[in-house]
């Protein structure tokens, strides 16, 4: 069985748990017992802080059309950092990532961040599942993974080619030579456009399930081919699930929180 096939059936346990008089909803016409109607959307947060988020200044994010899948890495993404936001403990995210002496600017933190790179000229942007940067301007952009198979790829056709030459040739630094052409960048499109956003003071961190062997396999590529420079190989911070929820203290406020998480998400 696939990941993604088992981590819906336990979405979809988690659901008939939780939520049973919640009806089921459709894509393409089809009912799924992993989707929420669309109306019902709202139930894909998890209730301890779903208030909370929606009275909060990033209710208004555009969400992605699948949000209301239970199975959405928006959705997801939400569920994890906004108790983190909420209770003013993202610090420990640096601390996870043994960065030391660096002071969250809670003004900074952004769900859906628009890449300021490929911004430009009508393109279609780059957008970060989660961001947040230091006092000391240290950046921090985060790719969330779940069931997806992998990351996206991109038609080598005359559309992407110009956006290739208009914007990403300019923006390769921290690519290695060998991989810094126009081919290997359109077939390796999506993670790509998310390490030219590393720098010196930038940081990229890919968030995805150990089992998830298609995305593991894609970021873990990254460093055994050597695509980042070795200045920059640092810079770019793989986490499973499975070890970042295992951050907090037993006896923490939030622990409860995380263990309904870990028990949704089958993580």
């Amino acid at each position: 069985m696939s990941y993604s096939k088992k981590a819906k059936q336990g979405l979809i346990s988690y659901k008939e748990s939780k939520y049973p008089n919640v009806s089921e909803g459709t894509w393409k016409g089809i009912p799924y017992s992993h989707i929420l109607k669309v109306e019902d959307s709202a139930f894909n947060l998890i209730k301890d802080y779903r208030d909370k988020f929606f009275q909060s200044r990033f209710a208004g994010i555009k969400k992605h059309i699948y949000f209301h899948h239970l199975n959405s890495s928006q959705a997801m993404c939400i569920n994890f950092f906004f108790p983190l936001i909420a209770e003013r403990t993202l610090s420990l995210i640096l601390e996870y990532l043994k960065i030391d002496d660096e002071v969250i600017d809670y003004n900074s933190i952004e769900f859906e961040k628009t890449s300021q790179i490929d911004s430009k000229n009508g393109h279609r942007p780059t957008n970060f599942d989660f961001y947040f940067k230091t006092e000391n301007e240290k950046k921090f952009y985060f790719g969330i993974k779940y069931t997806e198979n992998g990351f996206g790829k991109a038609t080598n056709d005359s559309e992407h080619l110009k956006k290739y030459e208009d914007i990403y040739q300019h923006h390769l630094s921290v690519i290695s030579p060998k991989y810094a052409n126009s081919q290997t960048f359109l077939q390796r499109y999506q993670i790509f456009r998310n390490l030219i956003h590393i720098d010196e003071n930038s940081y990229v961190i890919f968030l995805y399930p150990k089992a998830n062997l298609a995305v593991a396999q894609e970021v873990e590529s990254v460093f055994s081919k050597n695509v980042l420079k070795d200045e920059y190989k640092s810079h770019l911070k793989p986490i499973h699930w499975e070890d970042i929820l295992k951050m907090l203290p037993s006896d923490s406020p939030l622990s409860k929180y995380y263990k309904e998480f870990s028990i949704k998400y089958s993580v």
